[in-house]
Parts: structure tokens; sequence; C-alpha cells
């Protein structure tokens, strides 16, 4: 890139400073144009990263209730496969706790107790202990499993004031009695507080994404067409290598003008305005963690 010599005489009649504001001002608008391309470039990897993540979170969210709905199955209570879908979708919006913990704790109760009814009252009551305890409800709901089926032990530890006479008694619904003693209202309590509050927030925005991840499977799949999954595949891996190509070549163009426009001296002084070399070094890291090659 050529830049305008700017001569500034000794003799002071405007001209020197003139010729140097008018180049400034070019440099300044090639600059910030520069800065406008990266910027978008770097705006487009977020974008990508929460498409994957958002992706991610899809799968996963599916894979769970997969899981549930065969233990529901295996366990004689696939006809209540929506209804407790329904429950803990209830629970994750009133307490915010995600689903991702409450569907495997919901699986280890309907394992030990066969009965939904059973399980869902023994999973509010693991959520209130969970809060009354300081532990998370994986680990609650397995110690009162464990206690359903007669083992008491990581339940008497967890909860040292529980009475002892009622754990040895080994009875479902004296055991959930003596619980909601101790710890009823927990849950509830909680989850009116600005902690709480902002706790159902995030599992919101949380579910959301796992929605915009099912939008971003069925835009894969429609892919395909009539090749379903694998065509779709195919696609994606042929679209990654031109598109790794020409951001190859994007990146290889801009670091080129950059290096040109950073050797100059005015450029010093216009980054001072735009703070433009901070916003390009951070793109170019981005790149580079791409394995997009510039020389």
């Amino acid at each position: 890139m050529a830049f305008p010599d700017i001569k500034i005489g000794s003799t002071f009649d405007g001209k020197g400073f003139k010729l140097a504001e008018t180049a400034s001002e070019k440099l300044g608008r090639k600059v910030s144009g520069l800065a406008k391309t990266f910027i978008g470039f770097y705006g487009a990897t977020k974008l990508a990263a929460f498409g994957k993540s958002s992706l991610k979170a899809f799968l996963a969210d599916e894979k769970a209730a997969a899981s549930l709905g065969q233990t529901l199955k295996n366990t004689g209570n696939a006809f209540a496969n929506i209804d407790v879908e329904r429950f803990i979708k209830s629970l994750q919006r009133q307490t915010g706790v995600l689903d991702d913990d409450l569907r495997p704790a919901f699986q280890s109760l309907i394992v030990a107790t066969g009965s939904v009814t059973a399980a869902q009252k023994g999973l509010n009551t693991a959520l209130d202990v969970a809060v009354g305890t300081g532990s998370d409800v994986k680990s609650v709901t397995k110690a009162i499993a464990k206690a359903y089926a007669g083992n008491t032990a990581s339940l008497a530890k967890m909860v040292p004031g529980i009475d002892k006479a009622v754990l040895a008694s080994k009875d479902l619904n004296a055991i959930n009695e003596e619980l909601a003693r101790l710890f009823g209202g927990q849950a509830a309590t909680a989850a009116g507080t600005y902690a709480g509050q902002m706790k159902i927030l995030a599992a919101s925005a949380a579910d959301a994404q796992e929605t915009i991840g099912g939008g971003l499977m069925r835009a894969i799949a429609e892919l395909g067409g009539g090749g379903g999954m694998g065509k779709a595949s195919q696609g994606i891996t042929d679209f990654a290598g031109v598109a790794a190509i020409e951001l190859q070549g994007l990146a290889i163009g801009i670091n080129k003008i950059f290096k040109s426009i950073s050797e100059n001296p005015i450029f010093k002084l216009i980054d001072k305005k735009l703070g433009v070399a901070k916003a390009i070094a951070q793109d170019v890291a981005i790149s580079r963690q791409m394995n997009i090659a510039a020389p």
C-alpha cells in the first residue's frame, strides 16, 4: 500500500499540515474499514461457537430424555413418559435446577420405587434436602434411593439430625415425612431469593439454547434431503473444506494489509483514536485458533 509523502517545511504555510491531515483521514478510513472486517470476522466465530454449543446442548438433552424414557419403559411406566417430562420441566422453571440434573435424579428414584408418584414425591423432597444440606440433587436422590432399598448409611451421613428410628424402619413414607419435617419448603424459599431468581433465569437461557440447537439439528437433517443425516454430513464436510480455503485466503490478505499499514508512522497516531490494533490482535489470535494460516 502506498502512502502520500508528507512534507512539513520549517516555514509555516499550512500546506504540510493540510497534507498530513488529508493523509491521516485516508489512512483512518482504511484502518476503520479493516477494523470492521476483523470485528465482523470475530462476530462470525462467536456465532459459530454459539451454534456449536447449542447443538451440543440439544443432543445431550435429547440423549438424557431418551434414557429416562427407556427407564420408564423398563419399569412398566412408559405410559407416564410425557407427564414425567412435563413434571421435570415444571420443576426446572420453579427451582432453576436444570433438567440435566433432574432427569438422572428421577431415574434413580423410579428404579428404586417403581412408582412414578413415589419418584415425584421423592424428587420434591430431594430438592428441599439439597438446599438444606448444601448438597447437589444427584447425591441426595442417590442417598434417598439407597434408603428406600434399605441402605440408610449415606442418608444418615448426609443428614446427621435425622431420626435413627425412622431410618431403621426402612419405611419409605416415614423417611419422606422425616425429611419433610427437617427440610420442607427449603427449595421454594431458595427460589424466591434474588439468587434463586437468577438461577431460574439461567435455566431458562439454557433451555432456549437447547431449543436453538434443536432447530439447527433439523436444518442439518434437511440438508441431506432424501439422503438423511449421512448425506447431510457429507455436505457439511464439503462445505467446511471450501470455507476453510476461503477463510485462509481472507486471513492472509488481511494480514498483508495490516502489516503494510502498521509499518507507517502515522498508524500509531491513528490507532490512538481508533484502538484498532487491539481488535486486530484479538482476531488474529482467533484465526490461529481456527488453524487459519497467515504468513
